[in-house]
């Protein structure tokens, strides 16, 4: 749960003129999918979480190949006959660059995570007839918040059914926006589950156990689980700068010695062979594909010892290798000034 201690400490006072940053107006707001910050294939394969979860080739059978929001006749027979139950999951959106277009609040997403439902602060599981009762069309049609949710921390905050409240004085970037909303069933059979399409085979089979694992697991604590963004404070508050003067940069993006480019699935990822596979360089904070620069937020605690650097150092000039330049930032001079840290970006790219 969210509490005063939960929120990100060390804003610089510089963000605070930022159009929106404080007090969001009730206006209608619409996240936008469209923004670089992520891979297309991410993008869709977060979209493609509606309805019931996991899709399994049983499903696509006795409904001839299309699967709904809404569940259907024929797979309440096949759910009924399992016994199976059913937790509803949302995918909970951080977004920064507030915007008004024509009375509709646009906003990017710089952090995605799933969480449950929950009754009495404990997690909600529903029977099959409950789920056939309700409309998931209805529910997705809400437009539902977290107000404090922090993805660095893994804390939320109060649900917001009706979305923004009169008065709220609260950091925009500490909203959780409710984008979607599915139903994972337990148990699946895990080797029926089809998977999105994937132009890259090699990473096909990875790929399909990480989602089993982290879309489609059913969850036994109200603890946010973080599929995509930003992993610190320092990212976020450089990355609201950069956007502020017009800089557009993929977010937390694999790099690999052939070029190969990738957006971060954060635990997909920590697999060493799978990193060795694709000869996985380094994760850049920031990525900006058409320059080929790749930006590293440097946490003082992280970076400064010798070894450190050393190994810094080496991967600057992997980088350097394949055609990609790199710029390293520390935290504190991103707190002190991160408009100054985003200039010295603009600098560079230009």
């Amino acid at each position: 749960m969210y509490t005063p201690s939960d929120e990100i400490l060390n804003r610089p006072k510089e963000l605070y003129e930022l159009p929106f940053y404080t007090g969001l107006p009730e206006n209608p707001i619409t996240i936008d999918w469209s923004c670089g910050s992520m891979d297309e294939f991410l993008k869709l394969d977060i979209l493609t979480l509606d309805g019931a979860q996991p899709p399994e080739e049983e499903h696509w059978r006795a409904n001839k190949g299309v699967l709904y929001t809404d569940i259907t006749k024929e797979s309440f027979e096949i759910y009924s006959k399992r016994k199976a139950k059913f937790q509803l999951v949302s995918i909970v959106v951080n977004a920064y660059s507030f915007r008004d277009v024509k009375g509709v609040i646009h906003a990017k997403p710089y952090n995605i995570s799933l969480f449950p439902f929950s009754k009495r602060e404990k997690v909600q599981y529903i029977p099959i007839d409950y789920l056939k009762a309700i409309s998931m069309s209805e529910i997705n049609s809400r437009s539902s918040i977290y107000i404090g949710f922090n993805p660095f921390k893994k804390a939320y905050g109060v649900f917001s059914p009706g979305g923004l409240m009169t008065g709220m004085n609260i950091e925009s970037d500490m909203i959780g926006f409710i984008d979607n909303t599915f139903a994972v069933v337990s148990p699946f059979d895990h080797n029926s589950v089809t998977p999105p399409f994937i132009q890259d085979s090699k990473i096909a089979n990875d790929f399909n156990k990480y989602r089993n694992r982290i879309y489609f697991k059913a969850f036994k604590t109200l603890k946010p689980r973080k599929i995509w963004g930003c992993d610190s404070p320092i990212e976020l508050f450089l990355l609201q700068a950069m956007d502020y003067l017009g800089l557009s940069p993929m977010i937390q993006t694999m790099i690999g010695e052939d070029g190969y480019i990738a957006s971060n699935y954060h635990t997909l990822w920590n697999d060493k062979k799978l990193r060795r596979e694709f000869k996985i360089i380094t994760e850049a904070d920031f990525y900006f594909p058409e320059e080929k620069l790749a930006v590293f937020c440097d946490s003082k605690e992280f970076h400064s010892s010798d070894k450190a650097k050393e190994k810094d150092s080496l991967i600057d000039k992997r980088l350097d290798s394949i055609g990609i330049k790199s710029l390293r930032i520390y935290g504190k001079d991103i707190v002190d000034s991160p408009m100054n840290c985003a200039k010295r970006v603009e600098s560079v790219l230009s």
